[in-house]
């Protein structure tokens, strides 16, 4: 709620950081209404991430280094899997979500969403 306080216009969540809590992950959901932005390597985290309550994604490079190689390698896996996940049925979904550790329904909502879309 400091943040909230303070007048922030989103929370980044990162690793890198100091945790404020290294017994409890926040509960971005319900107790904030602040937006959050998490990264994410692959679309198994950032589906594991909007599950948790992330508004935003970001994909990640190597801290501190300011090489941003290894974001746009993350962002173009993300993207790959996206296609991947758009042209399989129903049925191989519920495989790729347990492949990925992926909630099956938001993989459902991107197959749908991205029905229309040329990726």
């Amino acid at each position: 709620m400091f943040f909230e306080a303070l007048g922030v216009d989103y929370i980044d969540e990162s690793e890198v950081l100091t945790p404020a809590d290294e017994e409890f992950h926040l509960n971005k959901k319900n107790e904030y209404t602040v937006p959050f932005v998490c990264g994410c390597r692959d679309l198994g985290e950032a589906t594991r991430r909007i599950a948790e309550g992330a508004s935003m994604l970001r994909t990640k490079g190597e801290p501190g280094t300011g090489n941003i190689v290894e974001a746009v390698r993350h962002m173009r896996k993300v993207n790959a899997q996206i296609r991947k996940v758009s042209a399989m049925s129903e049925d191989e979904l519920m495989t790729e979500a347990k492949n990925l550790g992926a909630p099956y329904e938001l993989l459902l909502q991107i197959k749908k969403e991205t029905a229309s879309c040329q990726l």
